[in-house]
């Protein structure tokens, strides 16, 4: 017991730098799933709907539904060695794409010809030669709002677990996977606002012009790689239907820049044979403007055919 009051006291300290970091998301993450054993238990079919909320949970953010299917390739009495294959359909609406402004200053441009006239250019055009430095006018507030909308993706994932248990109370484990997802294609409609200042005669900003239509924008499709490595550590309390665990995962984009860390704390309840439910706090740290950070509670449901 003393080695699980050391464990719970390093997880709340991680908990509690997540939950400090006030501009990040809260969302509730729900799944059921149902799971198959044969070839005398060595393999398992998996099913999985999953449910997520964002915006500190006033919105959806993610549907997905996956199937997947994992081979024991070693079974020894304490190691455990598991293949695996997952393919998901996902629906997923991210807010971050949605809301950018941006506070640009304007100035005015003179170029001088050759009788030595000023005529008013455009900024990539001035050529500084005619003496006279750009003149400040005010500046534009922009608004690029595009529409929340729902885009599609495909995923597949090939992975390999190893765990390790030494007794019938601790479990250790190590999976490393290559995920491969494809965005779909999607138009999503644009708002595109400007208002437009400049300076009176007292120099103080006067609204000059407003304008305000609307786009569409086009997010094309896309390919992405990671590869994701997990450890994780988990507890079978004696008399007791309570296995709490803790995992750590790390993923790392092989055909573009991201790294993203999960800080995932949270026990097993045995309902019985058949059913368990899990229940899990969850912090996400990304470093993809895409997808922000964010804190789940998370509730999740197995039923054992």
């Amino acid at each position: 017991m003393k080695g699980i009051r050391h464990i719970m006291a390093l997880l709340l300290l991680i908990v509690s730098q997540g939950v400090f970091a006030q501009s990040d998301d809260f969302g509730f993450d729900l799944s059921l799933q149902g799971q198959k054993k044969f070839l005398n238990k060595r393999m398992t079919l998996n099913v999985e709907g999953n449910f997520r909320t964002q915006d500190h949970t006033k919105r959806a953010e993610r549907y997905s539904l996956s199937v997947g299917l994992k081979y024991k390739l070693i079974d020894h009495k304490k190691w455990t060695l598991t293949g695996g294959l997952e393919y998901s359909h996902l629906w997923v609406q991210n807010l971050a794409e949605c809301d950018t402004a941006q506070y640009e200053p304007k100035y005015t441009y003179y170029n001088a010809d050759d009788n030595g006239m000023f005529y008013e250019v455009e900024e990539e055009e001035y050529d500084g030669k005619s003496g006279i430095d750009p003149i400040y006018k005010g500046y534009n507030v922009g608004y690029n709002y595009t529409n929340r909308h729902w885009r599609q993706r495909d995923r597949y994932s090939v992975s390999l677990g190893l765990k390790y248990e030494p007794n019938k109370r601790w479990s250790f484990s190590w999976v490393e996977i290559v995920q491969y997802s494809h965005y779909y294609k999607k138009d999503a409609d644009r708002r595109v606002y400007r208002e437009k200042y400049r300076l009176d005669d007292d120099d103080n900003l006067s609204l000059k012009e407003t304008v305000d239509s609307m786009r569409i924008k086009t997010y094309t499709g896309k390919d992405r790689v990671m590869l994701k490595s997990r450890l994780g550590v988990s507890y079978n309390i004696r008399n007791c239907p309570l296995n709490p665990f803790f995992d750590v995962e790390y993923g790392c984009g092989l055909n573009y820049t991201n790294n993203r860390w999960k800080f995932t704390i949270g026990s097993e309840l045995s309902l019985g044979k058949k059913d368990d439910l899990e229940f899990f706090y969850r912090y996400k740290h990304e470093n993809d403007e895409e997808d922000p950070n964010g804190h789940y509670i998370g509730l999740g449901y197995t039923h054992k055919f």
